[in-house]
């Protein structure tokens, strides 16, 4: 529903940054009821291996995304049906598929990166108000700073003629999440272990 959201209200007030910001309504859905988000699942993965083991974990992680990609085509496909796209949802594909491929782990990285840090902030409040701005200020930053959620870019390339053309570019992008996702954690890991010494 976020990437309707956001393509409608680029559509009706040619706004991108509004259009940024009440994408962040899709967020505050999935994070209230803790639904499964691949690139929010990723940035916790150390901790989850800890508690539930590596294996089980990852699988989940794979099979997780693999229902995230799925979803977002599914909900596309309906939106195809029901409602006009306007002319730029193919350029927000085009851009992706054009881009070199170290373009796309940046943007995918430095998205995970962003939804780390939501995450902690998110974590740390106690109280809803804060919760809410966290959400809408990592979720409207990355959109409008034009990184990338590989959910976000599925749902995207899903309005292609031919959706395979763009699983290379996908698969980077999701690469790029998990790597800005892990690599606060892994820093945090490595420095644990080199105190310990």
């Amino acid at each position: 529903m976020g990437g309707l959201l956001y393509i409608k209200t680029r559509e009706y007030t040619g706004n991108i940054v509004i259009a940024a910001f009440l994408y962040g309504i899709s967020m505050v859905f999935i994070s209230y009821f803790n639904f499964f988000l691949y690139t929010s699942k990723v940035c916790v993965l150390f901790d989850e291996w800890k508690r539930k083991g590596r294996l089980h974990i990852s699988i989940r992680l794979v099979l997780g995304y693999l229902a995230n990609v799925l979803g977002a085509y599914v909900i596309a496909l309906l939106f195809k049906i029901a409602i006009d796209m306007p002319d730029f949802v193919q350029d927000l594909s085009d851009i992706r598929l054009n881009a070199e491929w170290y373009e796309l782990i940046i943007r995918g990285f430095l998205c995970g990166l962003l939804i780390y840090f939501g995450g902690k902030a998110y974590n740390k409040f106690t109280n809803d108000l804060p919760k809410l701005v966290i959400i809408f200020l990592c979720v409207g930053c990355y959109i409008t700073c034009g990184f990338d959620n590989s959910i976000v870019i599925a749902f995207y390339f899903s309005f292609l003629d031919n959706i395979f053309v763009s699983i290379p570019s996908l698969l980077l992008i999701t690469l790029g999440n998990a790597l800005g996702g892990l690599v606060i954690p892994a820093l945090d890991i490595v420095l644990t272990k080199f105190n310990e010494l």
